[in-house]
Formats: structure tokens, sequence, C-alpha cells
């Protein structure tokens, strides 16, 4: 996502790197379903329902041998069966939404793999961080803020979509201020808390303008949350194209294959009653509009022994 502008230029339905590697990756989802089925095989040990004072207690060591050297790592949340498995999972069920939804034109299915990608990521928030360097504390933050929108994109229900919110906001996660005025500012819009969610886009706008280099994708994403609590529906078109093209920048081998900020903030503003003219294949209708979706049907991951927040509530 570099410095350079794009404002008012042509977006084509893809690029051609996305179009090579859709030609290239004809993998079926059972491919994907493979990790999916391992992960869900870990969930059902007992240590998967572990926390990490749990698994220090339980005595186990993790030695790192370098140079003839053996060294003990210490431990954090990504040493946890159950953690980790949540965490390889939310991978493959995005890869799966994104493959759904490009190669197979299915918006159920991608829809019904977005929300799970944000179940997963409402589930590692409810992990304990107890190590002293808090390793994984930029994983349960407003720095998922893409996966947050997930959950908009997907028409998870309201509550669930708020709660997650919520937790990525929890404070003593956050701490990088363009990332918490980012987050802040796309959570505040999805709860239709639009002061609150201009002021932080002013303060994210600001962050982005002060670099030696602009942020232009920052300062744009600041703009079109201000563009939607404004209805300001003329500029907002204008930005859309702007974000998918800078997110575009990415590696040509493995290209992006959703434009998530983008795709968000288009399906927040079609909820707040504007128009969006936007349809790519990063960025498409068929996800930007809303639709009423039940996932009550979905056979949701879970540790076999239960959360540990399950387990502190028996206690």
């Amino acid at each position: 996502m570099g410095t350079k502008e794009f404002l008012g230029q042509k977006l084509p339905y893809m690029t051609n790197p996305q179009k090579k590697y859709l030609e290239k990756i004809q993998i079926p989802l059972d491919g994907y379903q493979t990790g999916v089925q391992r992960e869900l095989k870990n969930l059902e040990k007992e240590e998967a329902s572990w926390t990490l004072t749990d698994l220090i207690a339980s005595g186990a060591q993790f030695p790192s041998t370098l140079m003839g050297k053996t060294t003990y790592l210490d431990p954090d949340n990504t040493f946890l069966v159950g953690y980790k498995a949540f965490l390889n999972l939310r991978s493959a069920y995005r890869f799966m939404a994104e493959h759904a939804q490009t190669a197979l034109n299915d918006t159920i299915l991608c829809k019904e793999c977005l929300y799970l990608t944000a179940y997963c990521l409402k589930c590692l928030c409810g992990w304990p961080l107890v190590d002293k360097n808090q390793v994984t504390k930029d994983g349960v933050s407003l720095a998922q803020m893409p996966t947050f929108l997930n959950a908009v994109i997907a028409d998870a229900p309201e509550d669930f979509i708020a709660e997650l919110g919520n937790l990525l906001m929890t404070p003593e996660r956050n701490w990088d201020k363009i990332t918490t005025a980012r987050g802040k500012a796309t959570v505040f819009l999805a709860a239709g808390r639009f002061e609150e969610a201009y002021q932080h886009a002013e303060q994210l706008q600001a962050i982005a303008d002060k670099r030696k280099k602009p942020l232009y994708f920052w300062r744009h994403y600041a703009q079109g949350i201000k563009a939607i609590t404004d209805h300001d529906e003329e500029f907002l078109n204008i930005i859309l194209p702007d974000l998918v093209s800078r997110y575009r920048v990415g590696p040509p081998e493995v290209p992006y294959m959703m434009a998530y900020p983008a795709l968000g903030l288009a399906k927040l503003a079609v909820k707040n009653g504007l128009q969006v003219t936007i349809d790519t294949m990063d960025c498409p209708q068929a996800l930007i509009q809303p639709a009423q979706m039940d996932y009550s049907h979905l056979d949701l991951p879970r540790p076999k022994y239960g959360f540990p927040w399950e387990k502190e509530e028996k206690d």
C-alpha cells in the first residue's frame, strides 16, 4: 500500500495478477477442508481448553537449540493447542471465503466462511493474556479490523458485531495510535455511533497526513468514513475505487483477492442508506448489498472440554 495517488483512475474488474492467480489456483474446497478437519480434531484434545497458566503448571518445557546452544522459550498463547487451532481455522476460513466468492461465485458459502472467520477471532479474544511480553496482544486488538469487517460483510447479527468490536477495543490491548484510530472509527461506524466514528476518522486522517510520506490509503479510508457519516455519496464513490486500487498494490504472485477495508466501508454505506457503484471481483455488489442471513445451522468449532472462560465460570 504505497503512497502513490490513485484518485480518479479507472478501475478494472480485476488485475492481471488476480486473473492469473485464479487460473492457477484451481484447488477444490476439499483441499482447505483437510486443514479445517485437522484443527477440529485438535479441539477434541483435553489440553485444547488450557490457558497459558495451565500449560506452565503442566511442567512442559520448550527447548530451542541454535549453534549447539540450548535455551528454553517462554511460552505464549500460540503454544496452546486450542488457541493455535483457532488461529489456523481463522486463516483457513478466510481462504475458503475468498475462494468461494472469486472462483466458485458462491456468495452464500463466502459469507458463511467470513462469519466463521470472525467467530474464530471472537474465540481468540477470550483467552487470557498472561505472558509477560503479551506476544499475542496485536492478534486480539483493533489491528484485526479487517477480520472485524468480515462480520459486517457477512451480515452477521448486530449483537455479534457489537460484541466483537467491544472485545477488540479493550484498552490494554491497543497501543498504536493509527491502529486504534482506524479501528475505533470502524467499530463506531458499524455501531451507528456516527459522532465518535467521525472524531476517530479525523484523528486517523491527521496521523496519516503527519507522516513524512503521507499514508494515502488510511487518509482516504478516514475520508470514506467521514463521507458515510456526512452522507456524501458522490465523494464516497470516488474514494472506494481508490481504496481498492491501493489494496491491489501487493505481491503479484499471491495477490489480494478481497479488498476488505473498501468492501466493509461499502457495506456500511449501503446499510446507512447510500448508493455505492463499485462492483469489482475484490469488492463485488454481491457482498456489498445487505441480505438477511441465518447462521444458526453452522456447526461452530469449540473445544470438546469447553472454552477456558467456561471452565472459570464453573469454578
